[in-house]
């Protein structure tokens, strides 16, 4: 009986993959993980593998999935410089509007700066 939930609930996971980015850490090369990875990259989504050790079985899905067009990732700075601008701006924790996570390490003048420049377009002439 349990099955039948269980196999609902992955379809819910691996059709949840159209509006966000998969990140695989460790997978083993028959592993679940890869199917998902594998349709999100089908799907054109961001796909992100953490490589591991050679000899490891555990790691050959990963280095498996970056042969065929994940983005290696050997550090958070990978992530944030793939995934880009944000969509819609969030608030930060001191309050602040967040429109790319580079915002998030950004000292005071910077935020200055950032924040004296408008969001929207203007005309070269004003």
């Amino acid at each position: 009986m349990q099955a039948l939930p269980e196999l609902a609930w992955r379809g819910r996971r691996r059709g949840a993959i159209k509006h966000c980015s998969i990140a695989v850490a460790e997978a083993a090369e028959r592993s679940g993980s890869l199917i998902t990875a594998r349709s999100a990259l089908e799907q054109g989504r961001e796909v992100f593998a953490v490589p591991g050790q050679i000899n490891r079985p555990a790691s050959r899905g990963c280095h498996q999935l970056i042969r065929d067009g994940a983005t290696l990732v050997e550090s958070l700075d990978d992530v944030i410089e793939q995934l880009g601008p944000l969509m819609r701006p969030t608030t930060g924790n001191n309050g602040q509007a967040v429109r790319h996570p580079r915002e998030l390490t950004l000292n005071e003048t910077e935020r200055t700066v950032l924040d004296a420049i408008p969001t929207c377009p203007t005309l070269v002439d004003q």
